[in-house]
């Protein structure tokens, strides 16, 4: 979902790591080393964990999709034309439908084709959409009115996840407020009070505690986002 290749990814993150250091040489000479770890080890770890988003996204634009193609069959297109229609058009699932319209270019079937994006993304409401246009390409029966009730479920479904989602909003605020805590209290002591630090940064010992400590908040990340997604 990034708007930049890979490449561009890895420059705009060697560059951020090179003025991070720059300045925290010029201000806390002994930090900067850390600040270069934390912003390349940081980057693709943040990227991890948003991956997230790029899903709800998949999954935001899937009823609009099925309505579309059930409102291009009773027009008179068939399914093959309507999913190749939905390649050309700007948005999330742009990508996806024009590999399966590739796929089937080469010679394979429209439901091996939709088996294959349901293996690469592996969600539920992919496979309930995949599924219901393979049947359909498969069978040729008349399938509009049952691809409006499966674009009325998906809603349905994510608008239930949404509800949910804001109930739990307070507790994950709370848990990562938390979690946050003894980082921000890390970095506004080298900032007022660099010379105190000395012994966290200077010595084999203190570099050792930092980096346990620094391994218990990244344990605690991954705990506390195992404990929000964990459905119930």
């Amino acid at each position: 979902m990034l708007p930049c290749s890979p490449e561009d990814a890895v420059v705009a993150v060697v560059t951020a790591a090179g003025v991070v250091g720059l300045l925290g040489f010029a201000l806390v000479p002994v930090l900067a080393p850390f600040l270069v770890v934390l912003v390349v080890i940081g980057a693709p770890v943040g990227l991890h964990l948003a991956r997230g988003r790029r899903d709800a996204a998949l999954v935001a634009a899937l009823p609009e999709l099925v309505q579309r193609v059930a409102f291009e069959l009773v027009a008179g297109a068939s399914l093959e034309q309507s999913i190749t229609a939905e390649a050309d058009r700007v948005g999330p699932l742009a990508g996806d439908l024009a590999v399966v319209r590739t796929r089937v270019a080469h010679g394979s079937t429209l439901a091996d084709a939709l088996t294959g994006w349901v293996e690469t993304r592996r969600l539920p409401e992919i496979r309930a959409v995949a599924g219901a246009l393979g049947i359909a390409a498969d069978s040729g029966a008349p399938a509009a009115a049952a691809l409006h009730g499966l674009a009325r479920g998906v809603r349905e479904r994510r608008a239930a996840a949404a509800e949910v989602q804001t109930h739990s909003v307070q507790a994950r605020l709370s848990a990562w407020v938390v979690g946050a805590a003894p980082l921000g209290f890390l970095g506004v002591s080298v900032l007022v009070d660099p010379g105190s630090q000395m012994a966290t940064f200077g010595t084999g010992v203190g570099r050792v505690c930092l980096a346990g400590g620094l391994a218990l908040e990244a344990v605690a990340a991954w705990w506390i986002r195992r404990i929000v997604a964990a459905p119930g």
